[in-house]
């Protein structure tokens, strides 16, 4: 006697196929995927999150590509209880750099998809300093022409933005990024404390990053004071249109 049903569930509600994605078993996907009636979108009964969503999650980049080459997975599905997550977001979360790329290149994936709380794939990257993933959603190299670009300034529902998120978790690196991006707003404040990034360094304790939000505040200003006062050539000799870029 064969098996029933491929999209049975145990007692956690997940399937075989969400068992073997989330466990980046690339053969046990494979062959379930070739199944009649399998349910390639499947999602657990307690988050809601579909079976690409638990390989993007942990990272599983081979797996990632066998749903991705299918026209039955909804590659931007965010789970639908709990964080309500898209895997782009989870990739960004976690550092996976090379799932992140897989799903970029797909038209139908939303680089502002919003989580339960208001994030971003962006936000997710900066909290955590995944400086490549970062880079690749600002960048946008290798992605296709017609993509609106990502906002540096989304704030989630805290009012928080990238940087906002980076900033509270002293990730350096990242905030350097960030304050490289020329419209990056410096003055925003969040729904807590009515804090702007500066002011969240402050708090959190985090010098470096604190040092480097007031370098480019004082930047912006001379920047400012230079142009309005035609001093333009002055400033490139001195060398800060150089910083500022």
């Amino acid at each position: 006697m064969g098996v029933k049903d491929v999209n049975q569930k145990d007692s956690k509600g997940r399937a075989p196929l969400i068992w073997a994605a989330a466990n980046g078993h690339e053969d046990i996907v494979k062959i379930l995927l070739a199944q009649d009636g399998v349910n390639a979108d499947i999602a657990d009964n307690n988050q809601g999150q579909i079976s690409i969503s638990w390989a993007a999650r942990d990272g599983h980049k081979s797996v990632e590509r066998l749903f991705l080459a299918r026209d039955d997975v909804n590659p931007d599905l965010p789970s639908q209880f709990f964080n309500q997550r898209t895997p782009l977001s989870w990739a960004c979360r976690n550092g996976h750099e090379g799932v992140v790329k897989l799903l970029l290149r797909r038209n139908d994936v939303n680089l502002e998809s919003r989580d339960r709380g208001g994030q971003t794939p962006l936000s997710h990257a900066a909290a955590n300093g995944n400086l490549e993933i970062m880079q690749l959603l600002i960048d946008r190299e290798d992605l296709l022409l017609n993509r609106p670009e990502v906002s540096i300034n989304s704030t989630d529902r805290d009012g928080q933005t990238s940087l906002f998120w980076a900033v509270k978790n002293g990730c350096v690196a990242a905030v350097k990024l960030l304050l490289h991006c020329e419209d990056v707003n410096l003055n925003l404040r969040d729904n807590t404390f009515d804090d702007t990034p500066l002011l969240a360094a402050a708090r959190y304790g985090h010098e470096a990053v604190a040092e480097l939000l007031l370098e480019r505040g004082m930047l912006m200003s001379t920047l400012r004071t230079a142009l309005v006062g035609r001093r333009f050539r002055w400033l490139a000799r001195e060398g800060l249109l150089g910083l500022w870029r």
